[in-house]
């Protein structure tokens, strides 16, 4: 019976021992994976991405070649995208006429183009946005500038008219006056007891036609030769004038000599608010 059991322990002595070693041997085993991880790139027979972070790296690897690949914009494919946009988008007709232009230059994109230009410009003539309008005309202009239909359509797409710069407090009753340039267009007000007249200095060109035009109910109005010797109330006046009923006055001057002449507006009742200007006559 003795023998039997001292038997029995070196039985589960050597179970234990053999149980020991097999653990130890599989967390050897763990940590030589973790440290030495398998590599996919040695399977044979295959693409070396099978998995599916492999298919993730073949499609990133991919993309920048088929992102730079170009865009469909031959001419053949412009000329598509032109028949669609004609008469319904007109920005973006003159954008792909331009890259025609570029792409095949010739007279019947250019024509187009101009076309294409004056057709925009009168689109946003028709919906009020004038400037806009004029913008789309002169690109067409500069575009082709020996059409003979240019000149009309500057009229129909006019300049806009700046507003008149307001002037009182700021003009003197007197000579000499207060400077203003030709082509530019005021405004103020006028009193026949507190403030009876407004004086501008103009300087006025040779030969060259210029017209006045003022909007003033109940004005007289003065046009002085340059280095008067006593002001506008003394000096001869090279016209003198009165508005009309309706206020409204225009004249044209042409100067047998260069200098700066004195227009003067005077008032003929209180509180008289005037609108003045000039411009050369082409």
């Amino acid at each position: 019976m003795k023998e039997t059991l001292v038997v029995v322990g070196i039985l589960l002595r050597i179970a234990l021992i053999f149980l020991v070693a097999v653990l130890v041997l599989l967390v050897a085993i763990g940590l030589f994976r973790s440290i030495f991880p398998a590599s996919t790139s040695s399977v044979p027979g295959g693409s070396g991405y099978s998995s599916a972070v492999g298919s993730a790296v073949v499609t990133a690897a991919a993309a920048p070649q088929q992102a730079a690949q170009p865009a469909a914009s031959g001419p053949d494919a412009l000329v598509t995208l032109l028949g669609i946009q004609w008469g319904k988008d007109w920005p973006g007709a003159i954008a792909t006429l331009q890259q025609l232009d570029q792409l095949q230059p010739n007279s019947q994109w250019h024509a187009k183009l101009y076309a294409a230009y004056i057709n925009a410009g009168n689109q946003q003539a028709d919906q009020g946005n004038w400037t806009q309008a004029r913008s789309y005309l002169n690109e067409a202009i500069r575009l082709d500038p020996t059409r003979q239909e240019n000149t009309a359509l500057a009229a129909r797409f006019p300049a806009p008219t700046p507003a008149p710069i307001n002037m009182v407090g700021k003009v003197a009753s007197d000579v000499p006056g207060a400077p203003i340039q030709l082509g530019q267009t005021v405004t103020s007000i006028i009193d026949s007891a507190t403030k009876p007249a407004d004086v501008y200095a103009i300087k006025l060109p040779v030969g060259q036609t210029v017209r006045f035009n003022a909007v003033c109910l109940g004005c007289g109005l003065r046009l002085v030769a340059p280095n008067p010797a006593y002001g506008y109330a003394y000096d001869g006046c090279i016209f003198c004038e009165r508005t009309d009923p309706t206020g409204q006055w225009s004249k044209e001057y042409t100067p047998a000599v260069a200098g700066t002449y004195y227009f003067v507006l005077v008032a003929e009742a209180p509180e008289t608010r005037y609108v003045f200007g000039s411009e050369i006559v082409h």
